[in-house]
């Protein structure tokens, strides 16, 4: 079972109430439990989500509300684009997605997350103005950048490093790309 924490405005917007949220502990999984969040940038949605354990996150942009329904759907496509895209073997993949199986959805419970997350928001934002649109084949680039920034406080993590190290993959230097 894979558990995503997700915003109270994430929740509004994908219709739950409280009593479709779960209170379970997640289970053990590859990468641990991720959290999601609703953003707007001008007037596109778009959903962050962000590993807990590694920081590694990817941006989902210009969404309609009939996609962030079937949230699970759209996080399970997109991780697992996202993990090819950083050279996650096959059989990893497979296995990190085979936990996405079930998807549970509950509260957010650190705020510590919530403000690294507003961090990486801020640098979404920066990128998507500075290419001048949220549809830009340079998309994928943006979220491997992300992932090779510095995040964390007091101990400062690289998302693709943690990442790495966390399923047990060879540890290559994280370059930025542009």
């Amino acid at each position: 079972m894979q558990l995503i924490r997700c915003t109270k405005k994430l929740q509004t917007e994908m219709g739950l109430k409280p009593t479709d949220l779960s209170s379970r502990e997640p289970d053990k999984s590859l990468l641990g439990s991720w959290t999601a969040n609703l953003l707007l940038m001008g007037r596109y949605k778009c959903v962050l989500f962000f590993n807990e354990e590694t920081y590694f996150n990817f941006i989902v942009p210009d969404v309609l509300r009939k996609h962030i329904k079937d949230l699970s759907n759209m996080f399970v496509g997109n991780l697992s684009c996202v993990l090819a895209d950083e050279g996650v073997p096959e059989q990893l993949r497979q296995q990190i997605i085979a936990e996405c199986a079930q998807i549970e959805f509950c509260n957010t419970n650190s705020r510590q997350i919530l403000g690294m997350m507003n961090q990486f928001a801020r640098y979404y934002e920066n990128a998507f103005c500075e290419l001048g649109s949220l549809h830009s084949c340079e998309i994928p680039n943006v979220i491997r950048n992300a992932n090779r920034m510095l995040a964390g406080m007091p101990e400062y993590k690289t998302p693709i490093i943690e990442l790495q190290k966390r399923l047990g993959l060879p540890i290559k230097k994280a370059v930025r790309l542009f």
